[in-house]
């Protein structure tokens, strides 16, 4: 899977969404499924650490996957600047191969609806289920795509370290039999241009239950973290 953030992306993405932002409150939604664990934990898609972080500081021993290069340069100035330090494995998720070296395993973040289609996802959590130590679990944040509106456009300018950054978020489609929304969103800072098409698949609860059994996972929660986001929680 190809990363979809750049230089400007990356940096607009870190200014809006800091090391311990809580997006939809979901870093305090996880502190007592994780605070507990005392083994290994994989994050999926760390990009600035805004997640993996604060959990480090909580002195939990959690790694982090991530493959943009943008984000990975922000990732390690993140980790100096809080004074933590931990493995990051520079990978693509379809990619990784690990056995049985994680307690959890986490997509954080809507991490799963970026990966396109239902093939890829399914192979994703075939790649977390070698991953988990037996009796370990994965959570999965969903998104759903209630709050999109085809053909809005929406504009923000950012001041970021005396950097202007002009963002325009165009929604661009939603295709309901594919279950995916498109975003083309353009990042412009003086004559440097980035174009970011972000493009989201959903899936529902039902297929997403059947897909966890079908690997292999059981005890499969739901949890509503919020209007338009579930969490999937499955065992090993």
């Amino acid at each position: 899977m190809e990363s979809t953030y750049q230089a400007l992306s990356a940096l607009v993405y870190n200014f809006t969404n800091g090391v311990n932002h809580d997006i939809d409150g979901d870093i305090t939604f996880y502190k007592p499924h994780l605070l507990p664990l005392e083994e290994p934990i994989l994050e999926l898609g760390t990009g600035n650490g805004r997640f993996l972080i604060p959990f480090l500081r909580y002195g939990l021993k959690m790694e982090g996957l991530e493959n943009s290069p943008a984000m990975l340069e922000l990732l390690k100035q993140n980790l100096h600047d809080y004074g933590v330090q931990t493995t990051i494995h520079n990978l693509d998720v379809l990619k990784m191969d690990f056995n049985q070296q994680f307690k959890a395993v986490l997509f954080t973040n809507g991490f799963l609806n970026l990966l396109l289609n239902e093939t890829n996802m399914q192979l994703a959590l075939r790649k977390t289920y070698q991953a988990l130590t037996p009796n370990g679990f994965v959570m999965i944040d969903l998104i759903y795509p209630q709050q999109f509106v085809q053909g809005k456009e929406i504009k923000n300018i950012f001041v970021i370290d005396g950097q202007e950054i002009i963002v325009t978020n165009s929604f661009q489609n939603i295709n309901l039999v594919q279950k995916t929304t498109t975003n083309i969103i353009r990042y412009q800072s003086g004559d440097q241009i980035e174009t970011q098409n972000f493009q989201l698949t959903w899936i529902e609860q039902t297929n997403i239950a059947a897909m966890l059994k079908e690997i292999g996972f059981s005890q499969i929660e739901f949890f509503k973290q919020s209007e338009h986001t579930i969490i999937v929680k499955a065992y090993k």
